[in-house]
């Protein structure tokens, strides 16, 4: 499993660095829609693989068998990030 977390780790630095790219050039006039378009691709296809190592790590939990406890030692962390970095992105973007 420290194999797949650390596989996430490349990718939950790309999405933030991407998001915080994005916010960047949206205070800009006038706004560079090209460079904005490339950018949300490119969060996408990190959004993407970040999401599929995410599963790989759900699936190892369950697969593992691990008590409540130890599942929310492993979760929580990730959906906190998926909350506050990659929605809370998006809600910044969006304003």
């Amino acid at each position: 499993m420290d194999r797949v977390k650390k596989a996430r780790r490349p990718e939950r630095s790309a999405v933030t660095k991407t998001v915080t790219a994005v916010e960047a050039l949206l205070v800009e006039v006038p706004l560079p829609k090209v460079e904005i378009g490339a950018q949300l691709e490119a969060l996408n296809r990190h959004l993407q693989k970040f999401t599929e190592l995410d599963e790989k790590v759900k699936k190892l939990i369950l697969d593992a068998e691990f008590s409540i406890i130890e599942q929310d030692r492993i979760i929580i962390p990730v959906m906190s990030f998926v909350l506050n970095k990659i929605y809370g992105g998006f809600d910044r973007i969006r304003q």
